[in-house]
């Protein structure tokens, strides 16, 4: 018997071209960009070639975001206040390649306890596998199942 989550690669599962944001750009800007994709962390890129350089989770950035400041369109002065993303980001970041396994991506996860890997090959940041990439695999593999109950 054969183990999708050994025998499937990274590649075949992550989402390409991931969005991402500047390390210097204000905090709100992030969040706002999280809550338009639906999306709940962002790799941070930053330097002249736009590098890997951080994550960013919608928590952290609301963590960061001072309270009663209004997002865009405040004026100068509220704008002023405003951290930029590489407050909030955490710059210690695991990956994975897109060779890798599912498996070894997976275990990392649950390792570190985080949500997500940037995939990168050849240093250069090519995608990211959630964790509901690797339950969409899992759930590819199962058999037919009777609805569940739902409870109002």
């Amino acid at each position: 018997m054969t183990n999708p989550m050994i025998e499937t690669r990274v590649r075949d599962v992550m989402s390409r071209s991931p969005v991402t944001v500047d390390q210097d750009v204000k905090i709100d800007v992030a969040i706002e960009l999280m809550q338009q994709r639906q999306i709940r962390r962002l790799p941070v890129v930053g330097g002249s070639d736009q590098h890997l350089v951080g994550m960013v989770t919608l928590d952290d950035a609301r963590r960061v975001m001072p309270s009663g400041v209004p997002f865009h369109g405040a004026g100068q002065a509220a704008q002023a206040g405003i951290p930029s993303v590489r407050r909030a980001m955490s710059s210690r970041v695991v990956t994975v390649g897109a060779d890798d396994s599912v498996a070894l991506a997976a275990q990392l996860m649950v390792d570190q306890r985080i949500g997500a890997l940037p995939v990168l090959e050849r240093g250069a940041l090519v995608g990211i596998i959630t964790e509901s990439d690797i339950f969409k695999l899992v759930a590819r593999g199962l058999p037919p199942q009777q609805p569940g109950k739902v409870f109002v």
